[in-house]
């Protein structure tokens, strides 16, 4: 009956004419059942026998082979075979520029295919009219290329962008803060000195890092600004003092003056007064005319023996009052 059969109920004996005999076929994996066949048809039967041909066929399937952006015998494109059970069909590993082959993908179980990661056999399976794909996948051996995607600043860290050429791929790496890129500057007047504070030259100043970057260079202190204060004429019987330099900014005495002595009375006019103060003269007491030289602290004469040590001190007095 043939060797494609896995099981046959066979009955045994003799059948008057007319009886049926149900003959149940049941074909092995890969094969599909085709029919039986008499083994004659003219109705006349040696030994009242009737062979019987019982006939099968081989399941076809399909492989798809797919490099995915590769090249495999020779072609870029899917390659589709179809093919009896049981044949083999040889599976070289495909090749392509930039990348590493990294194994196939199935997405059918049909066949069996000896290594999923190198060069392999396919075996086609047993059901028939169905097809078997296998897609190659791949490592991508990158050709990285650099773009700084943002700048750095003298503040902040840039960061460079590195992108394969061949695939998505893409990492980032930072850059190191540049201490002379300023981005965020304004232009600074000078500044004049002055006797207290120093002044600056023009600058340009950086408002992320609060530093000048260029100019703003220091100044030496300004001279005084001085104005003549305290100055007083001397007189007949009062000294005079010639005023001291005190400065409009920093207040301080920059120089001190000096006392004057006082004038004295003039010569009397025809009335007997001085012509300076308008004193009558006969009012001077005796010797101060003579003496001239009036306390500038008490607007006193200081004669006698110790005149001359009250003189002194009151001198000193008048020093300190100024």
């Amino acid at each position: 009956i043939g060797k494609d059969l896995t099981d046959i109920s066979e009955s045994n004996g003799r059948f008057a004419w007319g009886a049926r005999y149900e003959i149940i076929v049941k074909p092995n994996p890969g094969y599909t059942y085709a029919g039986v066949w008499a083994g004659s048809t003219s109705g006349v039967f040696n030994d009242d026998t009737l062979p019987l041909t019982i006939s099968f066929y081989t399941n076809t399937s399909t492989l798809k082979v797919n490099p995915n952006g590769g090249i495999w015998n020779g072609s870029s494109s899917t390659r589709s075979y179809t093919e009896k059970y049981n044949t083999t069909q040889s599976i070289p590993v495909p090749t392509r520029s930039g990348y590493s082959f990294a194994g196939w993908t199935r997405s059918g179980t049909n066949g069996t295919l000896s290594s999923t990661t190198s060069a392999a056999t396919y075996t086609y399976g047993p059901a028939a009219d169905v097809t078997d794909t296998i897609t190659a996948k791949w490592n991508c051996t990158h050709s990285y290329t650099s773009t700084v995607t943002k700048t750095p600043t003298c503040t902040e860290k840039g960061t460079r962008t590195y992108t394969c050429s061949r695939c998505t791929s893409s990492y980032t790496e930072n850059i190191a803060i540049d201490p002379n890129n300023h981005v965020n500057t304004k232009n600074v007047s000078a500044s004049s000195s002055t006797c207290l504070v120093k002044g600056y030259s023009a600058g340009v100043y950086c408002n992320d890092c609060k530093t000048y970057i260029s100019g703003h260079a220091e100044q030496p202190l300004g001279a005084h600004q001085t104005v003549l204060q305290n100055q007083r004429a001397a007189s007949c019987l009062d000294s005079g003092y010639t005023g001291d330099q005190v400065c409009t900014v920093c207040t301080h005495t920059i120089v001190w003056g000096e006392r004057t002595p006082a004038l004295g009375h003039t010569a009397p006019d025809a009335n007997g007064n001085c012509t300076r103060c308008g004193s009558h003269l006969q009012d001077v007491q005796p010797g101060e005319q003579e003496q001239g030289d009036v306390c500038p602290y008490c607007g006193q004469v200081h004669d006698g023996p110790f005149g001359w040590l009250i003189r002194f001190f009151h001198n000193i007095f008048a020093f300190f009052k100024r």
